[in-house]
This record gives C-alpha cells, structure tokens and sequence, in this order.
C-alpha cells in the first residue's frame, strides 16, 4: 500500500482491506465490486492442474485467495514460493485501483485491466526487492517460451479478441503478460531515465481521471 502510494501516488480509500484465504479456492480474478466465489471439493482441484491465474480474486475491499497464495511455511517453502505469495497479493491488492475504482467497460477491456495491474506488481516486485532486471528477464522468458509456442500455434489471437464464448477464455497468458509489456517497453525502451517521472505522473492522471 505504502509503495503503490508513494510511487504513483495512489492512496487507498477505504479504512479497511480485508485479505481472506480459502482452501478449496479456484475462481479467476474479477474486477467486480461483489463476491462470486465458485469453492469446489479438494479432490477436485487434486485432479487438475490449476493455473496461478484462477487461485485469487480481488473485490473492493475484500480479497478472496486459495491458501496457497497466502500461506507459507518457513520450513517447506522456497524463496519462490515466498516472492509469488508477495507478488500475488500485490497485484490484486493494486486492483483496487485500476479493476475496481477505474473499471472495465466491458469485457475486451481486460487487456487494458490486467495490463496495467500487472505493469504496477512487477515494478513493485522489482523495486522492493532490489531485482528490476530480474523481473524483466522472468517476463521475457515466458514471452519466448510458452507465449511465442502459442502464437506460432493454432492457438494464436489478439491480445483483445474479437469475440468469445465464455469470459473465463479470456483469463490466459498473453492477458497478463504481453498486455504489460507494451508499458514495460515505453518505460524501460523508449523513455530516458530523467523521463520515467513523467510516464509515472501520465498513469496516474490517466488512472485518477478514469474513476468510476
């Protein structure tokens, strides 16, 4: 809170965030106001292979996490396991600006909701713990591999489809990912150092311009 504060000047408006996990948790983030949760049994989520992408959800004010994604055990968990816990919860706490308070218009529009979201949670990850670069050669990875096989694939699209079936066919890979990077490049490629202040001020008053 305090970092989202201090380096895009976005202060929280609430007096109270509420951060609750769940075992039996698998439901894609959405930027609604409400609650929808969808628990399903433990034997169920045994059975598949559930993306990090359906493990949390963030609500004004209330944010919805399988445990997984909140808990970590000093003796069992990696140093991974504690960053992605750090970063999950960043990320969706930081939707409380752009997803709940500056939200989408419809669902085409989740590129722009995750793709600044997610802009803000890697410059956080980054910054706190002192590895920009690191994070930048992760993102890169992931580009070249899962991403790049896909759009070589019958599976390729637009980052914004021109249709769907289904909402939750939105929530893939090249959402999160490819959407921010366009930020990442303008910040890191294009601007100079002494101009990055300026792009910072430009999404804050594109952000605090868009309240909803």
């Amino acid at each position: 809170m305090k970092w989202d504060e201090d380096t895009f000047g976005l202060e929280y408006d609430l007096d109270l965030f509420n951060v609750v996990a769940v075992e039996s948790f698998n439901m894609g983030a959405m930027a609604s106001k409400q609650l929808i949760a969808n628990c399903v049994p433990r034997s169920t989520l045994t059975q598949h292979v559930i993306s990090e992408f359906h493990l949390k959800q963030e609500n004004k004010s209330l944010n919805v996490f399988n445990t997984s994604c909140v808990l970590a055990d000093p003796v069992t968990s990696s140093d991974a396991n504690y960053l992605n816990i750090e970063r999950i919860i960043g990320h969706e706490y930081f939707h409380n600006w752009t997803g709940n308070r500056v939200t989408c218009r419809d669902w085409f529009q989740l590129t722009l909701k995750e793709g600044l979201t997610v802009f803000r949670d890697q410059q956080f990850s980054g910054q706190i713990n002192k590895c920009e670069a690191v994070k930048r050669i992760q993102t890169v990875l992931v580009v070249r591999g899962p991403q790049y096989k896909e759009d070589a694939g019958p599976m390729s699209h637009p980052i914004r489809p021109d249709s769907y079936i289904a909402m939750d066919n939105l929530l893939f890979c090249i959402i999160h990912i490819i959407s921010q990077s366009f930020a990442c490049m303008i910040q890191f490629s294009v601007l100079k150092v002494s101009e990055r202040c300026v792009w910072i001020s430009g999404y804050c008053g594109w952000v605090c311009s868009h309240l909803f």
